[in-house]
């Protein structure tokens, strides 16, 4: 299904030539960027930063955010391994089969090794329209990885330096210590120092036993920067540890927050101790005179979780639920957007972007604003033609304001796989509560949710201090997998009255929708596997496939 709509000659318009999107733009102005940081933001919630009204410093995000564009209708998956591999992707979950939860480590489980993720989607994009116009590019992409995998790892393939990145230093896994890099009885920390770096050439890093990992990543980073041929184009992939369960961080971060209860003082420090990180990456970008031609994506991967998936101390108000549910506070995600090279009338005006936009946009996006979009649509066409069409939208030239989002529906779950649609399941298949009892899908200002949104645990608000009143969290209602609610999110982003009772004409379209959706979804029955424990060799976590 296509997510875009035809709009008049002044927008951005989409139609769907042999499955393919059509990007064209009358937008020619919209500039372009020499390199690409992209920053993921661990659980952050949608009420943490400081330009939010939160009580936490975070000088740098705030810059960025208040020079940049802020995105308000913006969406990612409620959890970690979802919402990464649809930003590497431009494609929903439901495509690959990884609709269903979190990878877990040991489980034979990944974005599959056919799917194209963003580091090669540029260096494709990239090579075809050069193809098309028989020319040589005049530079080439150098792709890095810093942080957090999560998108599996049962064979060397699946890992980042066979998938477009020419070095990878992080973690595998989904979470672990900050300081120890431990995680399920092992050890969780490699450098893969260059491409295709598997058996005999990823390096257990043992030595960054001790050091907290928001400073590692942070140095890392600022050692590609300072390393990088700058003849070159950049994307870096820094992906934070922060501010993920466990609450840890150097003491020094949390004292001016004694006032905080726990566990929010220690995730102000944390929170405060990677403002200071990507300010020093900031400061690398300058000092390699690379700042005034990058464009910086900088997001959340889900909102804070409130009951599942680690408790931290993150807010969501006044969104209701968090990270794993399908509410506003685990879907609608904290993002923005910043270059040098934003339009002045954008650049510093405190820009709120109010289009509908999705995770699996960001492909399709930072392809367009960093070589335009006719290597977007050499690469697009390219999918297409092998069965691999993207679902993301190019929103470049909107957020720089040169014309209207195109964007007017989105897929936000679904999982035929733990949740048949249109059958009174009550309940997980799997019997472990890993699936999702629920759809969510997006249209306009309209969200439709069938099932429990929170799965029992988190359909009510949650926060306790700060900018909201201590205890907002209460809620009655009772949900069951036949529950169909529906939400203008717009007018009600707090999600309070259900409209879908005033709308069955628009519940019934929505509904017809998500069947679409739903009987295309591939099997996600890997959610069901069990944990093989030759994951663990040597005391650390590795791939244990050819």
């Amino acid at each position: 299904m296509v997510t875009g709509s035809l709009l008049s000659v002044k927008m951005l318009w989409t139609v769907v030539v042999f499955g393919s999107l059509v990007y064209k733009t009358t937008a020619d102005s919209a500039p372009i960027a020499r390199h690409a940081i992209f920053v993921v933001v661990d659980d952050l919630g949608h009420a943490d930063l400081g330009y939010t009204g939160s009580e936490i410093k975070t000088p740098t995000l705030d810059y960025l955010a208040l020079n940049g564009v802020r995105l308000a209708n913006y969406y990612v998956q409620r959890a970690c391994t979802p919402t990464r591999a649809a930003i590497n992707t431009g494609r929903y979950n439901i495509r690959y089969g990884l609709q269903s939860g979190v990878l877990k480590a040991g489980i034979p489980a990944g974005v599959p090794a056919n799917e194209t993720l963003l580091p090669e989607a540029l260096k494709q994009a990239q090579a075809l329209h050069a193809t098309q116009h028989g020319t040589q590019p005049s530079d080439t992409w150098s792709a890095h990885a810093v942080g957090k995998w999560h998108l599996g790892f049962f064979s060397w393939e699946l890992t980042p330096t066979f998938r477009g990145f020419e070095s990878w230093y992080g973690y595998l896994s989904g979470g672990e210590d900050y300081y120890t890099h431990g995680t399920h009885q092992a050890f969780d920390f490699r450098y893969d120092r260059e491409p295709n770096c598997g058996v005999n050439c990823s390096d257990p890093q043992y030595e960054a036993n001790g050091t907290y990992s928001t400073y590692l990543f942070t140095e890392q980073a600022n050692s590609i920067i300072a390393g990088h041929d700058v003849s070159n184009k950049l994307y870096l992939y820094l992906a934070y540890q922060a501010v993920h369960s466990p609450t840890e961080v150097p003491d020094q971060y949390k004292i001016p927050y004694a006032k905080f209860s726990e566990p929010r003082q220690t995730f102000a420090g944390m929170l405060a101790c990677l403002d200071e990180g990507l300010n020093n990456v900031t400061n690398a970008l300058k000092a390699k005179d690379m700042w005034k031609d990058m464009v910086m994506v900088v997001t959340t991967d889900n909102g804070a979780p409130v009951d599942c998936g680690g408790i931290q101390g993150g807010h969501n108000y006044p969104l209701r639920g968090g990270k794993c549910s399908a509410w506003e506070g685990g879907l609608r995600g904290t993002a923005f957007v910043y270059s040098p090279l934003l339009p002045t009338a954008v650049q510093g005006k405190q820009v709120v972007f109010q289009g509908l936009m999705h995770v699996v946009d960001w492909l399709p996006t930072i392809i367009a604003a960093t070589m335009g979009t006719s290597p977007l649509q050499a690469f697009a066409d390219t999918q297409a033609s092998k069965g691999f069409a993207l679902d993301g939208v190019n929103m470049w030239s909107a957020i720089c304001g040169l014309e209207a989002g195109n964007r007017t529906e989105a897929l936000l779950e679904c999982d035929p796989y733990s949740f048949p649609l249109d059958r009174n399941f009550p309940g997980d298949q799997h019997g472990n509560g890993a699936g999702t009892p629920y759809y969510a899908i997006r249209r306009n200002q309209w969200k439709l949710l069938v099932g429990d949104p929170g799965g029992g645990n988190e359909d009510g608000w949650f926060c306790q201090g700060p900018p909201c009143v201590k205890g907002f969290n209460a809620s009655t209602d009772v949900f069951n997998s036949s529950s169909i609610h529906l939400y203008d999110v717009v007018g009600d982003p707090g999600e309070h009255i259900n409209q879908a009772f005033n709308f069955p004409d628009l519940v019934a379209d929505l509904m017809a929708s998500l069947r679409k959706y739903n009987e295309s979804a591939v099997s996600s029955a890997w959610e069901g596997y069990p944990v093989n424990q030759s994951c663990v060799q040597n005391g650390s976590l590795t791939p244990w496939l050819p």
